[in-house]
């Protein structure tokens, strides 16, 4: 994610004093993997983006994934990213980015969690999260 603490170049802070910005990373060896953003009392997280791979051995195709998105205890999207890698080139792979032009909105005081499973033999699951939360909901 952007370095969002001063993107107008100006010297002042740019984010509002009640926005705090956060990333989740997880990774299993083989496995689904899923990051969470801890619930809190008040205050309303906004999913931003997700990045995604499941590595694969070396000369074998990319595995395909399938991601989901939770609110609270809700499964709000879920989508399957095919192959998602690069052939022959072992664990390290490539991975399937997804950015929200428009940040999915959690309800208040719930949790967020990306859960990335793959669907064929892996030897790597990894999932990044980021977004932000605020003290006050945006209506």
């Amino acid at each position: 994610m952007a370095n969002l603490d001063n993107f107008r170049g100006d010297g002042e802070q740019s984010i509002p004093n009640n926005i705090t910005t956060w990333t989740e990373t997880g990774t299993h060896a083989t496995a689904a993997v899923t990051v969470t953003h801890a619930a809190e009392t008040d205050k309303t997280h906004y999913l931003c983006g997700v990045a995604v791979s499941c590595g694969h051995a070396v000369g074998e195709d990319p595995d395909p994934c399938l991601v989901t998105i939770v609110d609270g205890v809700a499964t709000i999207l879920a989508w399957t990213v095919a192959g998602v890698g690069v052939k022959d080139v072992g664990a390290n792979g490539g991975s399937g980015v997804v950015t929200f032009p428009h940040p999915i909105e959690i309800t208040e005081g719930q949790l967020v969690s990306v859960t990335v499973t793959p669907e064929g033999t892996t030897n790597r699951v990894s999932c990044n999260a980021w977004g932000f939360t605020n003290d006050t909901r945006i209506e």
